[in-house]
């Protein structure tokens, strides 16, 4: 609870009031119809350099901590980075939104580049309140500025020796406390992006499997295994908003659309995209 992410009322860091998932045909039905998310293990996640990055600048930032502290406080860090590691890592899966509405790089980057393609607007305000820590997951916007992004690990860390100092915590029983930093780290991890993605708008859900009641399940449809687990969304499904994209079927594909979310029990009109093709 010490070292729990704290609340930012910076306006630029406020929750959007539509969070928006681009997908497919296949993932716009299994959404609605299993009422639920995949969330991606974060080390299988198509681009491999979000994991590097984070882990790098984590690791990092230990190395200038293990130089600059006192013996107890090096201790403690050097438990931190025997803890810290890919192997945290691969206990963190995530589900990915945007504030972006009808966006050409969204349409671009998710979705089959040759069928239709649906970016489905929830409410962000009802995603928070499932991702919570009884379920095993946490929503989070995603930060690009590398100051901002040394300061939300840098919370971790002297959160982590205040609670050392006040707590009088002897050598012997550092270890507990820093795996507990070390799995915080690796939370933060997903959060972290290059700034050359700012425009991506990222906020996104992170599951940590130690926390949820279910096993990875496991997907083979792109030729590679990648593990994932389910964010379920409960019912009523919190969808406010559906844009389809469908050069070659557009009137149809709406139509098919609204038949899908009304089986659903979603009353929800979808809309054109007003971006004429994608790809």
């Amino acid at each position: 609870m010490a070292i729990a992410p704290r609340v930012s009322f910076n306006p630029k860091h406020a929750m959007p009031e539509v969070a928006y998932h681009y997908t497919t045909a296949t993932g716009f039905q299994a959404i609605l119809e299993d009422r639920r998310l995949r969330a991606t293990n974060f080390s299988f996640l198509n681009d491999p350099s979000e994991l590097q990055y984070g882990r790098e600048l984590v690791e990092q930032m230990l190395v200038e901590r293990l130089d600059t502290s006192v013996a107890l406080h090096r201790a403690f860090f050097e438990f931190v980075v025997s803890s810290f590691g890919t192997e945290m890592a691969a206990e963190v899966y995530v589900s990915c939104f945007t504030k972006l509405e009808d966006d050409l790089s969204q349409w671009r980057a998710y979705g089959n580049s040759s069928g239709e393609r649906y970016a489905i607007g929830f409410d962000s305000e009802a995603i928070d309140r499932l991702a919570t820590p009884e379920s095993g997951a946490s929503l989070h916007r995603v930060e690009y500025a590398k100051s901002n992004q040394r300061e939300r690990i840098d919370s971790v860390f002297d959160r982590s020796v205040a609670f050392l100092n006040s707590h009088r915590i002897s050598a012997g029983r550092l270890a507990p406390f820093a795996e507990a930093a070390a799995k915080r780290l690796a939370r933060i991890m997903p959060t972290l992006k290059n700034s050359a993605y700012r425009r991506e708008e990222e906020w996104r859900v992170v599951v940590w499997s130690s926390r949820a009641a279910q096993r990875p399940q496991f997907d083979s449809s792109r030729g590679v295994v990648r593990p994932y687990m389910f964010f379920h969304l409960g019912s009523p499904l919190p969808i406010v908003k559906v844009h389809v994209m469908a050069p070659t079927r557009r009137e149809i594909a709406l139509k098919a659309a609204a038949m899908l979310l009304s089986t659903n029990g979603v009353h929800v009109e979808p809309e054109h995209s007003l971006i004429p093709f994608a790809d």
